[in-house]
């Protein structure tokens, strides 16, 4: 039986009643006409909180001190070494796993600067159009396919 972690209330280490509650930010990023998806080793996608999706967005977790959109500009950054303007953001999502909690939210980016130089977490991208995004049938497809109205509005 899995141990449920929690973060602790006090010195004396008792837990807390909630599980660890994080704010995580991802990219739709375009640049002529394509969105950028980005692909984990299966034994990275295994352990994370999402192992049934084949495709990851850029994007992370809000540190302290941060707003959402800096904190995206820099995970986008240090994933894929590009510099990415973020527009508003379209879509909320959440997603549990024991002990943690997450509250996603989904921006529309366009690519500013830079070549896709993947960091340690993802081992290939592509930048793919509306028509490749339907052809492969993801969960998501209806976000994605919001994205892009919204990028060619």
């Amino acid at each position: 039986m899995a141990h449920l972690q929690h973060e602790t209330d006090g010195p004396d280490g008792a837990a807390a009643s909630k599980p660890r509650e994080r704010v995580a930010v991802k990219g739709c990023v375009f640049k002529d006409g394509r969105m950028l998806f980005l692909f984990k080793p299966d034994a990275a996608r295994r352990l994370s909180i999402a192992p049934d999706l084949e495709e990851d967005l850029p994007g992370g977790c809000v540190e302290a001190g941060e707003s959402w959109q800096e904190a995206l500009v820099r995970e986008v950054r240090e994933e894929t070494g590009l510099e990415i303007e973020v527009g508003e953001p379209f879509n909320a999502w959440t997603m549990r796993a024991p002990g943690r909690r997450i509250l996603g939210v989904d921006f529309v980016c366009r690519w500013r600067s830079g070549d896709v130089r993947l960091s340690h977490e993802h081992e290939s991208f592509a930048w793919l159009t509306l028509e490749e995004v339907e052809s492969r049938g993801w969960e998501a497809e209806t976000v994605y396919r919001k994205a892009f109205e919204l990028v060619e509005a």
